[in-house]
């Protein structure tokens, strides 16, 4: 295997790549899993890597199959910055050009060592108006492209195809800083009335013309690991959102019974948590419904303890995952780096389940870890939304993986630590 320049692959460069991914400089949310974990590792010889953890973490292999190996002497040789500038992976599509805020030019690699893309090059284009993406399509200057549910249906009419993402976006509210506040979210009984509140099938019918499905979990659908078909949503219930209301004493209980609720400015979410805070008004919920920039939503989100977020009601539009062990640590255990959970029977059961070597404990552990986490009402899932590409007329079927194929191309030119 060699990297686009022409140097080998060796153990050296995943020695360095790991180091980089651990230093106190990274800020990617699962460095700090990979630290507590970490006792060392060896390269024997070139093609031999050997990491070893404190103690048994099966699931330390879903993290390492999306952890990207960067050049260790073409990084040393050139800087971190001209690495930015001029990257180089192992993959089948290679860095060609960048242009900020327009494009991204990439290259097939011929006689690939995995597989050679059937397509000589690809551009992938930034154009964040829908309405020029759709006119780019129909003159032929775009082969695929993203549209909205509205425009999906419109372009469907008009006989162009439509190919479906493989794994859904997830719409899951969190409620960060239960323990912290003794406000209204303080009680499972109104997070439990905001769930019973929702009607998800007709958000599904109506907001999402049939393209989604009711439920999901954090970073979670039924194709993701460890998932139980008995895990359905809760109904459509408004009589039973009151009684809870009642039982919690909301809203004379509660110094402040106002909840805000933000809404970043991402996408379909800013109308979507308009259409859930209509659910809530109707069931005597008192709401502030709070735009903001998503990354600086962000900045909140991803600090433990941030004062920004305590009490409040906040979504999180994620993809599903094949695996979602980590990010699930990262949600719903003390040990992660969301302020949403802090329960020791979650963090034992994490515990417990990350170390099992037995596979099928192993799951029973996780369902459980996961059941569990779901009846505090901290994470709800609302809908799965199926995400949608327009085909041009030159763009005949193709397997549902060339989105991941692009994504892993996008993602070999970035390296972000």
């Amino acid at each position: 295997m060699k990297f686009h320049n022409g140097d080998e692959l060796t153990s050296a460069d995943f020695v360095f790549s790991l180091q980089r991914f651990m230093s106190p400089e990274s800020t990617n949310p699962w460095s700090p899993t990979f630290r507590r974990t970490f006792d060392r590792m060896e390269a024997p010889d070139a093609y031999t890597w050997v990491l070893r953890t404190l103690a048994p973490e099966p699931f330390i292999t879903a993290a390492l199959a999306a952890f990207q190996i960067v050049p260790k002497n073409y990084i040393e040789k050139n800087g971190v910055d001209y690495f930015r500038k001029n990257p180089v992976g192992t993959g089948s599509w290679k860095f060609v050009k960048f242009t900020s805020g327009v494009s991204l030019e990439l290259e097939a690699v011929k006689d690939h060592w995995y597989r050679t893309p059937a397509f000589e090059k690809a551009v992938i284009e930034l154009v964040p108006e829908e309405s020029t993406r759709i006119a780019k399509l129909k003159r032929g200057e775009t082969d695929i492209a993203p549209v909205s549910i509205d425009r999906a249906i419109e372009m469907q009419r008009n006989g162009f195809a439509l190919q479906p993402l493989v794994l859904p976006s997830v719409l899951v509210v969190t409620f960060p800083g239960i323990w912290l506040t003794d406000g209204p979210t303080s009680d499972v009984r109104v997070r439990q009335a905001m769930s019973f509140a929702i009607n998800r099938q007709e958000i599904v019918n109506t907001f999402f013309r049939g393209f989604g499905k009711p439920g999901g979990s954090f970073f979670m659908s039924p194709q993701t690991w460890g998932w139980d078909p008995n895990w359905q949503p809760d109904p459509y219930d408004q009589a039973k959102a009151k009684e809870l209301l009642a039982a919690a004493g909301y809203p004379g209980k509660f110094k402040d019974p106002v909840i805000k609720v933000y809404a970043t400015t991402v996408n379909w979410i800013p109308d979507f948590m308009q259409l859930l805070a209509g659910y809530w008004d109707a069931v005597g919920i008192k709401l502030q419904l709070v735009p903001i920039d998503n990354a600086k939503l962000n900045s909140m989100v991803l600090v433990r303890g941030s004062q920004g977020i305590i009490g409040t009601v906040v979504p999180a539009l994620t993809p599903a995952a094949q695996n979602n062990v980590y990010q699930t640590n990262n949600l719903y255990t003390s040990k992660g780096v969301r302020t949403t959970g802090n329960d020791p029977k979650l963090d034992d059961l994490f515990a417990r389940m990350s170390v099992e070597v037995d596979p099928n404990t192993r799951k029973a552990l996780f369902r459980e870890f996961q059941e569990y986490g779901r009846s505090l009402y901290i994470a709800v899932g609302t809908v799965q939304a199926f995400d949608q590409l327009a085909l041009g007329p030159s763009v005949g079927e193709f397997s549902a993986d060339l989105h991941i194929e692009l994504f892993r191309a996008l993602a070999a030119v970035q390296h972000k630590k």
